[in-house]
């Protein structure tokens, strides 16, 4: 993989998140690292820096609090995201059903975690985020407009962690 810039990727993120998925990674060589299959996440922009060129492209992952990578997300300043290859994709079953708490999912898998960059991301990806976190809040269910929504999304209460991290560093085949 090489260094490329976000800015200059072409793809349909909502084709990109919702049909290929994304694997969620945290952690790094010394504490080791998790990652997790998400189907839900954004791509884009927001905010500024003082002087900076513009808005700050990054990423919006979602991680529930009983996810195992949940632990690493609130620990690390950084994490990634990647987008597997074709030929991987029956990984996310393992990824997005078992929990690294209870087996080496990269046995499994026959996926490798990189440590690289301050974090890990996944060898056996066409493309690979780096984010630094910039923002983190809880979903909450009282600020549901459509509440429908919480019934069916978070009938057993466990909600979701958002973190929105920037874009730090963008790898591709």
């Amino acid at each position: 993989m090489k260094e490329v810039n976000f800015l200059d990727l072409q793809f349909n993120p909502a084709e990109l998140i919702g049909s290929e998925w994304l694997t969620i990674t945290a952690g790094n060589k010394d504490t080791g690292c998790n990652s997790m299959t998400a189907s839900w996440a954004h791509l884009g922009a927001i905010w500024g820096r003082k002087g900076g060129p513009g808005n700050i492209p990054t990423a919006v992952v979602y991680v529930r609090h009983s996810r195992y990578t949940h632990e690493f997300m609130e620990k690390e300043a950084l994490f990634s995201i990647s987008v597997l290859k074709p030929e991987f994709k029956k990984a996310h079953a393992i990824l997005g059903n078992e929990s690294g708490r209870d087996m080496d999912k990269y046995a499994a898998t026959g996926l490798h975690p990189v440590y690289d960059y301050g974090t890990a991301f996944i060898a056996e990806s066409k493309l690979a985020l780096i984010c630094r976190k910039l923002y983190t809040d809880e979903i909450k269910p009282e600020c549901f407009i459509d509440q429908t929504l919480v019934g069916h999304n978070y009938a057993d209460g466990d909600f979701h962690t958002l973190y929105i991290g920037e874009i730090i560093k963008t790898l591709a085949e």
